[in-house]
C-alpha cells in the first residue's frame, strides 16, 4: 500500500480521536515503521490492514465502519491532488463515470508493480452499479468515497452493496441510486 494512505489514515485517527488512539493503533502493532510513513514509499497490505484492524478492535467498532468513514476523509485529501483537481468542476454523476479511467492512473504509470483496484460501471445517471474487484477487498472505503463525493456535490444517494467478497463473491458490486 502506498504510504500516502497510511499517513492520511493516521491523520484520520487523530482528527477523528486524537493522538493518545493512534498511540493505542500503533501499540496494538508491531510494524517497523513504528507509524511514520513516506508518501511516496510502499508498506505491507499487512501493515495497512493491521493499522485499520488495530482501531477497529481499539474502539470496537466493525472494520467495515472504519474504512467507510476513512473513505469518507480521504476523499477530499485525494480531491486536493493533481488528478482530483482535474475534476472537481464535474457534477456527481459525470465524477463518478470517470473513476474508472481517472483513478490510480498516475500510480500505475509510475509504480507498475502496484496492485490498486479495478473498477468498471454500468447504467446511467440516478442509477448505476459500481463493480469493484481488487486483492484487499476494500470495498467498504470505496463506499466511503463515494458517499464523499456525492455530499461534496450535494446529491443525495444510497448505496445497495448487492454482492460483496467478503462473502466469497470474484467482485463486489454496488449499486448507486439518487437523483440526476
Amino acid at each position: 500500500m502506498l504510504g500516502l494512505v497510511n499517513s492520511l489514515f493516521s491523520e484520520f485517527v487523530i482528527d477523528s480521536y486524537d493522538l493518545a488512539v493512534w498511540q493505542a493503533v500503533l501499540d496494538r502493532t508491531a510494524f517497523n515503521s513504528g507509524g511514520i510513513y513516506s508518501a511516496g514509499e510502499q508498506y505491507t497490505d499487512a501493515e495497512t490492514q493491521g493499522l485499520v484492524v488495530a482501531l477497529a478492535e481499539h474502539k470496537n467498532v466493525p472494520v467495515a465502519d472504519v474504512l467507510v468513514r476513512f473513505g469518507s476523509y480521504l476523499y477530499p485529501h485525494l480531491m486536493a491532488t493533481q488528478a482530483g483537481a482535474k475534476t472537481s468542476a464535474l457534477d456527481f454523476w459525470q465524477f463518478i463515470a470517470q473513476v474508472p479511467e481517472v483513478t490510480h492512473f498516475k500510480v500505475r504509470q509510475t509504480l507498475p508493480h502496484a496492485k490498486p483496484p479495478s473498477f468498471t460501471l454500468e447504467g446511467e445517471p440516478g442509477k448505476m452499479t459500481f463493480m469493484y474487484q481488487s486483492e484487499r477487498k476494500l470495498c467498504f472505503l470505496a463506499e466511503g468515497l463515494i458517499m464523499a463525493a456525492a455530499q461534496a456535490r450535494h446529491v443525495t444517494i444510497e448505496l445497495n452493496h448487492k454482492q460483496c467478497m467478503h462473502k466469497g463473491h470474484s467482485h463486489c458490486l454496488i449499486e448507486i441510486n439518487g437523483h440526476a
